[in-house]
């Protein structure tokens, strides 16, 4: 038997939307409310390699395309 204990404490809240050919996120803070603006986000295969990467804009928002 494999026991498994993750915790993740994370002050980030995110919202993601697949369209057709691209993938929308925002990133807001759960402290204050407010969209955050340069987070990297990587979007990885079943390796863990990255297959969609982009960051955040000025509004928290950021297009993937795929």
């Amino acid at each position: 038997m494999i026991e498994q204990d993750i915790t993740i404490t994370n002050t980030l809240g995110l919202h993601a939307r697949a369209y057709k050919d691209k993938l929308f996120v925002h990133v807001a803070s759960l402290e204050k409310g407010g969209a955050v603006g340069g987070v990297e986000l990587k979007v990885l295969n079943a390796q863990g390699e990255p297959v969609l990467k982009g960051q955040t804009d000025g509004n928290g928002n950021a297009m993937l395309p795929y």
